[in-house]
């Protein structure tokens, strides 16, 4: 039997991987995406025979994915199995339910997901390995918690994205003043979050803000490098998504939050870095973040990397720049309580 394909589209990078392992053992040939545009598209171009869909994702939910399949002629009549800790009555609320659309609640198991893809494709997708063994598929635990020469300098401010934010779906909860901000100095370490789908970012060793500017430390693992044993040019954006996040969280401002309580996201519209020297395995690195802009509707981001074991060398530049988006994707303000607590971290002198 033709093995049959998944395509997984979800977030967590660690029930992905689960997951993928899981519906391999069954047989299956299985691909993913750990965001809901990257999802669509391969979805478009993979043609699968089901996707599994996360419900709560990033950039415009799974909702949001699901109606961009179902309104396509190419993936109308795709199986969607939505994987979600939501019940099935509160998914159906916020999405156009088919016949060929299903649920499965999280954590799930192998046995479930052979259950709904053998009721889906009419059975297993190829031949299952003869190692298989339980695989629980739950929510990964939540761990504890200068000079841009070269580059061209900053950027001219961007051109803010015009647009009123989208009213509100029913039953979405939005900002009021029952829902402030913490005090800056209430600030507590959180669960990590970053701004967007990559392999999971460092954990950071220690740091904090030191005037408008963010830094942690961090070790460079065996993960980070590459064949040649240097660090691979694309952890370094690793790197500064993790400063990102840690210097929201330094103010107060987890990410998550912003996506769950304010239905808020910011995808990133521009990168840039610059590669001064190489780092190796066990360097320690210090990552600085600062707020180089922010606009009615987009923030920029610039990230210097130091090695610690070389007297601070400089060692990378980087610049990202996000745009501010509602859950229909649509450009949308900064909440005044946000941008009042990110304004006086604006550093214009980078």
């Amino acid at each position: 039997m033709a093995e049959k394909s998944i395509l997984i589209i979800d977030d967590d990078q660690a029930l992905v991987a689960a997951i993928k392992e899981g519906l391999e053992t069954l047989g299956f040939r299985v691909a993913a995406a750990f965001d809901g545009l990257q999802g669509v598209l391969q979805a478009h171009q993979a043609r699968p025979d089901a996707v599994m869909l996360d419900f709560n994702m990033p950039a415009g939910g799974g909702a949001g994915v699901y109606e961009r399949l179902r309104s396509s002629t190419v993936t109308a009549q795709t199986p969607i199995v939505f994987l979600t800790a939501a019940t099935v009555d509160e998914v159906k609320k916020v999405i156009r339910s088919t016949p060929n659309t299903y649920f499965l609640k999280k954590p799930i198991s192998v046995t479930q997901l052979r259950k709904v893809l053998d009721k889906i494709l009419g059975g297993a997708g190829g031949v299952p390995s003869s190692n298989t063994r339980p695989i629980v598929l739950g929510p990964a635990p939540a761990p504890a918690g200068g000079d841009f020469a070269g580059l061209g300098g900053v950027p001219p401010p961007p051109q803010p994205l015009a647009g009123p934010a989208a009213p509100p779906a029913p039953g979405r909860r939005t900002p009021t003043a029952s829902m402030p901000l913490p005090p800056l100095a209430a600030a507590s370490p959180a669960p990590f979050s970053g701004f967007g789908p990559g392999a999971p970012a460092p954990a950071p060793v220690s740091g904090g803000l030191e005037g408008q500017v963010h830094s942690f430390d961090l070790r460079v693992s065996y993960a980070d490098t590459d064949r040649l044993g240097i660090v691979y040019y694309g952890t370094y954006l690793r790197y500064f998504e993790a400063g990102r996040t840690e210097f929201l969280r330094a103010l107060g401002l987890r990410y998550r939050d912003l996506e769950m309580e304010r239905r808020l996201f910011l995808p990133a519209v521009e990168c840039r870095a610059q590669y001064v020297v190489p780092c190796r395995y066990d360097d320690q690195l210090r990552v600085k973040t600062w707020l180089s802009w922010l606009g009615p509707a987009s923030v920029c981001f610039q990230n210097e990397v130091l090695n610690r074991d070389e007297g601070d060398r400089v060692v990378a530049r980087g610049f990202t720049r996000h745009a501010v988006l509602n859950e229909q994707w649509k450009p949308a303000r900064l909440p005044a309580d946000v941008k009042q607590r990110l304004t006086p971290f604006v550093k214009t002198d980078s």
